[in-house]
């Protein structure tokens, strides 16, 4: 796909030379997509040449273009194409190449129309090419589109299984992208570890979920995961290059995987994902074992490449771009379609951000562009900053963003920069023990324990955040309405939080329970987050301290050239 953009590139930089002594500056390549959208698929400049930042903009009325004092919101896209080419009196007229394809060449001589050279436009070989970018295109568009409602699906598994896929995502993308892999195999990449543990939808949530080791059946119960995800997809032909390397995520060089491949028939991005699926499970609390500090997990990684289980060079990689991901050096490379991020509005002047907090979730990224779907609806407006936060638990990364597009329910962000985050605002799965005891929050006992001769029960938390409690426990005992007062008890501190029960499911084995909003004041939720984010924390300290490492001594990663071009659909 890389020539094909290559070809095309040059194709249009031919066209404005030969039209040079007509005026024209700026040639604009369009192409409708199968959602009746319109997007730039390329731009180009006669003085600059390829204008990346413009590929991917949606054009919601292909005929504003040549008008663009057009101002309604069929027109989106528009207002910020003409801003970033920043065109003044120019005409703008359409050539036709193909159906659904189209050039739209800027002159300086807004008000004299003329017949253009079209030259290696008007080709053959240039339709052709132009076929396999837009079928690429329509096919990055589905399998987006499809992958993010199957993601949607993991937390019918588990909080931890749909967060440990994103996470897995985000990390082996961010790994790829610093090895040089190209972007159209990074894509497959991405949404292999997107849904590498799909399967266990089909895996019992009683073992799943099981708070212990598993016993060797179990274990063998668990394993099939990985065989179920092609019964999960049925044979899906556009599914099938994803599928055939999710497979692989848990193969070992020295062939004792799950389905015993050795290192020759395992592609570098099999060993990417078999690397990070080990990374993420290290150094997150499991409910057999506490999670494992940064230097740990490389250090049992290191020793896994020893001893010929992991690819040597990935770990090395691997090494890097953690810690590059943990400081947010790698901010642009961790989302992924179907994260789930918040935004909170930045106040003018020095009135810092709102305190309220739109959630919704990635659709699609372009280099520093991202576009989220917003469930409720949203009064975001165009030039609107905001902040938004990636939740990836080890990674808690916030961006600073300006709204490109508008277009209910959907919005187009562009990343100005990254900040340290300030504060958690979203949920995230953390597997900590608690206990509760029914009370009311008229007698709530602050911050310390609460009064003896209580009957408690013991639980583990499945997911917190801002808005979200839930905990899983054998209790029978309790029905929505209930006022539960939970303690929490990490690092030896502990706190109480008063949560009213609005949901509960019967899982068989346990039940879970979803309680309502904290109860608690902003110091109080400060402490909470400070309390369960101990370990991301030290984890942090860790990755600031390793920064200076620019890459493992010895390391060279291969060169798989520069990649094709992203686009924002």
């Amino acid at each position: 796909m890389e020539n094909e953009i290559i070809w095309v590139e040059n194709a249009l930089s031919e066209f404005l030379q030969l039209n040079a002594d007509k005026g024209v500056t700026h040639a604009i390549l369009i192409t409708q997509l199968i959602n009746d959208r319109w997007q730039v698929l390329m731009a180009v400049d006669a003085l600059r040449g390829s204008i990346e930042e413009l590929e991917g903009l949606e054009i919601g009325c292909l005929d504003s273009l040549t008008h663009p004092s057009i101002n309604s919101r069929q027109s989106l896209g528009t207002s910020i194409l003409i801003n970033k080419l920043m065109i003044q009196n120019a005409a703008a007229e359409r050539i036709d190449i193909a159906p659904g394809v189209c050039l739209i060449a800027y002159t300086k001589n807004a008000s004299q129309r003329t017949k253009f050279d079209l030259g290696p436009i008007g080709s053959e070989a240039f339709v052709q090419k132009l076929h396999l970018l837009v079928t690429y295109e329509n096919k990055r568009l589905v399998m987006n589109r499809f992958i993010g409602s199957v993601v949607a699906l993991l937390p019918a598994v588990s909080a931890y299984t749909h967060d440990h896929s994103l996470r897995v995502a985000a990390m082996s993308n961010a790994v790829a992208h610093y090895l040089g892999i190209p972007e159209e195999r990074r894509d497959i990449l991405r949404n292999a570890a997107l849904v590498h543990d799909v399967g266990k939808l089909l895996v019992p949530r009683k073992i799943l979920l099981k708070n212990g080791k598993l016993t060797s059946d179990e274990m063998e119960a668990v394993k099939e995961h990985v065989y179920y995800l092609e019964r999960v997809f049925l044979g899906n032909e556009l599914m099938q290059p994803i599928v055939d390397l999710a497979m692989l995520h848990h193969e070992r060089l020295d062939g004792s995987g799950y389905l015993g491949l050795t290192a020759d028939e395992l592609p570098v991005e099999a060993r990417i994902i078999a690397a990070v699926d080990v990374f993420d499970a290290l150094t997150h609390n499991r409910p057999y074992r506490p999670a494992l500090t940064l230097e740990a997990a490389l250090a049992e990684l290191k020793r896994m490449a020893v001893e010929n289980k992991l690819d040597p060079d990935i770990v090395s990689a691997l090494g890097t771009v953690a810690v590059r991901v943990l400081v947010g050096a790698e901010a642009e490379q961790i989302l992924s379609p179907g994260m789930r991020v918040n935004l909170n509005r930045i106040l003018p002047g020095d009135q810092g951000v709102s305190r309220s907090t739109t959630m919704g979730y990635v659709i699609e990224t372009n280099g520093n562009m991202v576009k989220v779907y917003f469930p409720d609806s949203s009064d975001l407006s165009v030039s609107e900053r905001v902040l938004v936060c990636a939740p990836l638990s080890y990674s808690l990364i916030e961006f600073e963003a300006e709204c490109l597009v508008v277009d209910p329910p959907n919005v187009v962000f562009e990343i100005k920069e990254t900040r340290q985050p300030s504060a958690a605002r979203f949920v995230l799965p953390m597997s900590i023990d608690v206990r509760f005891t029914k009370g009311s929050t008229t007698s709530r006992p602050g911050l310390g324990g609460i009064a003896s001769g209580k009957r408690w029960y013991t639980a583990r938390t499945e997911a917190v955040g801002p808005n979200r409690l839930v905990l899983l426990t054998d209790c029978n005992d309790v029905h929505p309405g209930d006022t539960l007062l939970v303690e929490v008890l990490a690092y030896d501190e502990n706190l109480v939080i008063p949560e009213t029960v609005i949901e509960v499911e019967d899982l068989d084995f346990a039940l879970r329970v979803e309680l309502s909003n904290f109860n608690l004041t902003l110091g109080e939720r400060d402490r909470l987050y400070r309390l369960l984010f101990r370990h991301q924390i030290r984890l942090r300290s860790s990755a600031l301290r390793h920064q200076q490492l620019a890459r493992p001594r010895g390391f060279e990663p291969p060169t798989f050239g520069s990649g094709g071009r992203r686009s924002i659909h």
